[in-house]
């Protein structure tokens, strides 16, 4: 998973305050708790360093979140906000600009690496074929992530 050390390396140049790295024990109570399966590179990510300290944001406004924090688009958006059921199977693992709009990856039971959406408004919007994909676009500080 050398795109999960870049990611941290790219971070950490940055001086962002990354969080503990999650347990296998953690992640497994999560697949069970939500009934999907982790990507390798969703595992390898929580297990490295789980996400950015809360309240920090990369250079370019990013945050990524913790296992903790990796809840569904569902979940984060309000009671009455019909575009919530756009992504099911969706949990969001990065936003921009303290939610301008959301990153969410989509999970499955088998441990796919899913497509990525960009959570805002009644579009759906593919960012990418992949969350590795995803984590390539934002080491490269690609447009097409904004």
């Amino acid at each position: 998973m050398n795109i999960i050390f870049q990611l941290k390396n790219k971070l950490i140049k940055q001086g962002i305050q990354l969080n503990k790295p999650a347990t296998w024990q953690q992640i497994l109570a999560f697949e069970y708790k939500y009934q999907v399966k982790l990507s390798p590179i969703l595992s390898a990510y929580f297990l490295e360093f789980n996400g950015i300290a809360d309240g920090e944001m990369d250079d370019n406004y990013f945050t990524f979140v913790s296992l903790a924090e990796f809840q569904s688009v569902e979940t984060i958006l309000s009671y009455g906000d019909k575009d919530k059921f756009l992504y099911p199977n969706c949990f969001v693992i990065s936003d921009y600009l303290v939610w301008c709009w959301g990153y969410a990856v989509q999970l499955d039971q088998i441990g796919s690496d899913g497509m990525v959406y960009q959570v805002e408004g009644a579009t759906k919007i593919e960012i990418s074929d992949s969350f590795t994909a995803f984590l390539q676009q934002y080491l490269i500080d690609s447009d097409e992530l904004l």
